[in-house]
């Protein structure tokens, strides 16, 4: 399984989305080619980069497209929001 649905949601490239991550680009490469299988490591700096829990990026089976995988990006963050930062970001949108 791919866990790198995240990349294309992430709005970064491949050099970006690595560094952001602290890979190498020859060793995100390969974890996207299916060369290699993602670690238990990589997976936890994947959360603590983009602020989505290692469950939530594990739970996605198949890769959604890059507008549900931007909508699940920002609700993983979301829950990570305080009540009065939500009511801000509502009144905001609205």
């Amino acid at each position: 399984m791919n866990n790198f649905w995240i990349l294309p949601a992430s709005g970064l490239n491949q050099a970006e989305f690595s560094r952001k991550v602290g890979v190498t680009q020859a060793v995100l490469s390969m974890y996207l080619n299916g060369k290699r299988t993602t670690s238990t490591n990589v997976l936890q700096k994947i959360s603590k980069a983009f602020k989505i829990s290692v469950e939530d990026i594990l739970s996605i089976n198949t890769a959604p497209s890059l507008e549900d995988a931007a909508l699940l990006l920002l609700a993983a963050r979301l829950k990570s929001f305080s009540t009065q930062q939500i009511k801000g970001l509502t009144a905001f949108l609205s």
